[in-house]
């Protein structure tokens, strides 16, 4: 590689790894921009790549908080569904309208929204911190979807912790969740599996 090359290589890696210790916040957010135009090798960017996972994690944490405004403004506001499917109904409307995804996609996104901001904490601070991505949250949600909010709350304060910790994968996130659920719920199997097969939208014709 060309000495000179090489050096302007140096100095961008130098840079990504104060971003990588830096908050994730709107600053790192600049930072990351600058580094665009700056050359660099491939083990550079891949880990440029990492830290913009991180800033979309904490973008997209700060997008619920958003949703759940529209949720708490549409039961509240001045008009007033009759119920809280019908709140639900009205938020995902708006929703959808101004972000131009489905009507389905919304209700999705808007429970989701409601799930964390009633039992899994540990799973919205990792998002906010860029510890986990979106997946990683969903993937705790699925396995605790039919469950009592207690429960849903012991898996994420545990499940959520070790995710982060010994960097697991969705999929590896999703299976210590739904072992933890069988572990402290071993009873509720079946209530579980039958509230599933009851949510089922299979149909045969």
């Amino acid at each position: 590689m060309d000495p000179q090359l090489r050096s302007l290589f140096g100095k961008t890696a130098a840079r990504v790894s104060v971003a990588e210790q830096m908050p994730v916040d709107a600053r790192l957010h600049v930072v990351l921009e600058s580094l665009s135009a700056e050359p660099m090798d491939a083990a550079t960017a891949v880990r440029v790549h990492a830290v913009w996972s991180k800033v979309i994690a904490h973008t997209q944490a700060h997008q619920m908080i958003a949703a759940h405004a529209t949720l708490d403004e549409v039961r509240d506001g001045l008009v007033q569904p009759e119920s809280p499917e019908e709140a639900d109904l009205l938020a995902a409307q708006e929703l959808a309208c101004a972000t131009h995804v489905p009507y389905s996609t919304a209700r999705i996104q808007l429970a989701l929204v409601r799930r964390i901001g009633a039992a899994m904490p540990q799973s919205w601070e990792a998002l906010d911190r860029g510890g986990l991505s979106l997946q990683h949250v969903k993937a705790v949600e699925r396995a605790t979807h039919n469950c009592t909010p207690q429960i849903t709350e012991a898996v994420d304060a545990k499940v959520i912790g070790l995710a982060v910790e010994r960097g697991w994968t969705p999929s590896e996130t999703h299976k210590a969740a739904r072992k933890l659920v069988l572990a402290l719920d071993p009873k509720g199997a079946a209530e579980r599996e039958d509230a599933a097969r009851s949510e089922s939208d299979v149909q045969f014709f």
